[in-house]
């Protein structure tokens, strides 16, 4: 625990030399617990937030993750004085995790998370050096900040693969909204997903989208667009990769609907366009000096295609 605990001050430290001035405090310390989970804490991580429910105060909490878009809340800290009792809490939770695995431990069958970190763990206590410390530029058994903060968006994440492989393999509308079915790869095995609106109410009465989530499907083709909670055979096909076709089809037959009904291409709604979101004047979030800032959205296979085509300086400025 206080090993960890003196490598959570280095990191906070140095990000906080690093950190420009809108960002300050809160950027520092969101990029020390990026840090500490990706590294040393997995699968527990903590996030900070400005405000939570209803209570308008920085709030900290812990998560289990266990996948890309899965993750479950453990405990939250009320107040900016329990940042480093949250990273306590996750550092407790991770080192009873892997007392628990000592057999695996000892065959080295570890899961996934304990498995990413074990190598940067041992590195902290000097029992081991950190491979990824040696490559990556990352921190290795010195809890000494490094000279060159790195930003959060330039690091490898524990679900790399996943990432890199997300994409719509079906999307469907109705009554003036959408939803998808996604796919993903691990260990070159598919997974699919939803992808979730989370819909809350205002004082009207009007619905408002507070954010979105992937909620897991399964792993085989046929089990996973049936699991789906969206009726998307009853609805509008906008959109479906190739090697569905056959499967769709058999599935819409059982609904009394052909392919030719349901999916309906409109020309307005070109899935390979960006579009542009909001833009930011003068934006000194991410770079040190003012830039004009823009949020651009795209299907994650167009974003992958379009920075395939850019050079290593755009991809991080641009």
């Amino acid at each position: 625990m206080d090993v960890a605990m003196e490598q959570y001050e280095a990191l906070r430290a140095q990000y906080r030399v690093g950190a420009s001035r809108s960002r300050g405090y809160a950027g520092a310390v969101n990029q020390a617990l990026i840090v500490m989970w990706e590294e040393y804490t997995a699968p527990y991580r903590v996030v900070r937030f400005e405000e939570y429910g209803s209570e308008v105060h920085p709030h900290y909490v812990v998560y289990r993750v266990e996948g890309h878009g899965i993750e479950w809340e453990v405990w939250h800290l009320r107040g900016e004085h329990r940042e480093r009792d949250a990273v306590r809490m996750s550092v407790m939770l991770r080192n009873e995790k892997l007392v628990a695995q000592q057999d695996a431990l000892e065959v080295g069958a570890l899961d996934w998370s304990l498995r990413h970190c074990q190598a940067n763990v041992l590195a902290l206590k000097g029992l081991a050096p950190a491979p990824q410390a040696q490559t990556t530029g990352r921190p290795g058994p010195s809890p000494q900040p490094r000279p060159t903060p790195e930003s959060e968006w330039q690091r490898p994440s524990l679900f790399t693969e996943e990432v890199q492989t997300l994409e719509y393999v079906l999307e469907f509308g109705g009554e003036g909204g959408r939803a998808a079915i996604m796919r993903t790869h691990l260990r070159g095995r598919p997974r699919y997903w939803t992808l979730q609106n989370h819909v809350t109410w205002d004082a009207d009465d009007e619905p408002l989208v507070t954010g979105t989530s992937l909620e897991f499907l399964g792993t085989e083709a046929d089990a996973a667009l049936r699991a789906c909670p969206y009726p998307w055979a009853k609805l509008v096909g906008l959109a479906l990769v190739p090697d569905l076709v056959p499967l769709v089809q058999a599935i819409l037959a059982e609904q009394g609907r052909t392919l030719d009904d349901w999916l309906q291409y409109f020309e307005s709604d070109d899935a390979q366009k960006w579009s542009c979101r909001y833009a930011w004047w003068g934006c000194d979030t991410f770079t040190d000096g003012p830039v004009d800032a823009y949020w651009l959205t795209a299907r994650p296979e167009v974003v992958r295609r379009t920075l395939g085509g850019l050079s290593q300086a755009q991809v991080i400025w641009g």
